[in-house]
């Protein structure tokens, strides 16, 4: 679970140094981060908070900040991951241009009304515990809707080189948040527990993916950065002579 940590906030940053001016990209990197946060519940949880609770000097006051931050980085990744999957999605997909140019906070309030339902109904602290049953009702169309939308948006694309940053786009994105939908939430709803340890290897892959072609040809916006900080060099290097 660290490592799952470490490389959905590793990426993170790498969107937001290189594209933080796309609005789509601020909604990509919130939806790494999100993500990101549910292996630290899980390393708090499994790790942190034991180690605290039996090789230290029992401290209510730490133990129960951390049981606070494990709660709210659960719920969070839980709830608030999905909901930026399909913000994202519908921004750089471009099928609903106009009216989320009309429409953005409306858009983003309605979205957000089944995580504020959520917080309402079942507590944070002091332990997160929810319905997954209820939460897969709503989590399950936004993580669809959102790979529906980078499909059809791939598909729609007529230049070759755009079209070919959808699909690659697609090829990264739907893997990993169709496994985490699966077992972070339907699994989960039919009462099949800490089956999400399975998602660790997806996520490397697909990062490892987005790496490599990141720095060869371009992915998720951050090529055309990379392009720029090599011309930036090579003409002060020109400069220099």
């Amino acid at each position: 679970m660290i490592a799952l940590l470490l490389i959905l906030w590793l990426i993170t940053a790498i969107l937001l140094i290189t594209d933080y001016k796309r609005e789509s990209t601020r909604w990509l990197s919130a939806m790494t981060f999100f993500s990101g946060l549910g292996g630290l519940a899980v390393v708090l949880k499994e790790s942190v908070i034991p180690y605290f609770e039996l090789e230290i000097t029992e401290n209510p006051i730490m133990t129960n900040s951390l049981s606070l931050l494990c709660s709210v980085s659960a719920s969070l990744a839980h709830y608030a991951a999905p909901y930026a999957l399909l913000i994202y999605s519908i921004i750089f997909s471009d099928i609903l241009k106009e009216v989320w140019k009309k429409q953005r906070m409306k858009i983003v309030l309605i979205l957000a009304l089944p995580i504020l339902l959520m917080y309402a109904i079942f507590p944070v602290y002091p332990v997160f515990n929810t319905s997954y049953v209820i939460l897969s009702l709503w989590v399950t169309p936004y993580v669809l809707t959102a790979n529906f939308l980078l499909i059809y948006s791939s598909k729609r694309t007529k230049g070759t080189r755009e079209k070919q940053q959808r699909i690659l786009t697609s090829a990264i994105i739907i893997p990993a948040t169709t496994m985490s939908l699966i077992t972070n939430y339907l699994l989960p709803a039919f009462n099949l527990k800490n089956v999400y340890i399975y998602n660790t290897g997806i996520i490397i892959l697909q990062s490892s993916i987005f790496l490599y072609f990141a720095v060869k040809r371009g992915a998720l916006g951050v090529k055309l950065t990379f392009e720029k900080a090599k011309s930036t060099r090579r003409c002060n290097m020109q400069e220099n002579r």
